[in-house]
């Protein structure tokens, strides 16, 4: 009895060829995405150059004074901007008992006249993160800086806001016209989108 022995088919040259050209073709795919994901520039934070910052008149009302101050983007890339501004306010005199000559604003969630409302959930939340506002060219940004102005002998005047954005931006001066007195406590809420300094958290 023969016993035929039975061989293994080799595949075809073109069938290996064929195996061949997908993977190449399937390792450039792989290869272009990753390229084009490493090659994608992160969204740095605003410059200050590529801002230009404008200082409405103030609004007034029940013994209250706000500033919103607008950023608005004058690059051609997008940029990002969170936080409290820093602000500082040289006094025209001391405060009653031989207080400071410079008023320094307290970072405030809301205010009278701008930050962050809506339920209590979505305002806590946003109080451990501030919202990060994707400012794109020719877009705005705005924040607002308030204190009181009750009328009372013996409150410093305001002279000018020394405005530092977040994370180390250089300070920018602003004159402003005397509205009021500083009655009360200087307090700067977040950088919000738009042009209101207002978000309604809902």
């Amino acid at each position: 009895m023969l016993v035929k022995e039975i061989r293994p088919r080799r595949p075809s040259r073109i069938l290996v060829l064929a195996v061949l050209i997908a993977a190449v073709v399937a390792g450039g795919v792989v290869f272009a995405l990753r390229s084009s994901r490493a090659a994608a520039p992160p969204i740095k934070q605003c410059a200050l150059r590529s801002l230009k910052i404008s200082l409405p008149s103030s609004g007034a009302g029940l013994g209250h004074i706000a500033y919103d101050i607008k950023l608005r983007n004058t690059s051609r890339l997008s940029c990002t901007l969170s936080g409290y501004p820093k602000v500082v306010a040289p006094l025209t005199r001391e405060v009653p008992n031989r207080g400071p000559k410079v008023a320094r604003a307290s970072d405030q969630l809301s205010g009278y006249s701008g930050g962050i409302y809506g339920s209590t959930k979505l305002v806590k939340a946003y109080g451990r993160h501030l919202p990060v506002v994707l400012l794109r060219p020719r877009r705005y940004a705005s924040f607002v800086v308030e204190y009181g102005d009750m009328v009372r002998a013996g409150c410093p005047k305001l002279t000018r806001f020394v405005v530092t954005l977040p994370r180390g931006g250089r300070s920018e001066t602003f004159s402003l016209p005397v509205r009021g007195d500083l009655c009360t406590e200087l307090v700067v809420h977040p950088i919000l989108s738009g042009v209101t300094g207002f978000l309604d958290a809902q």
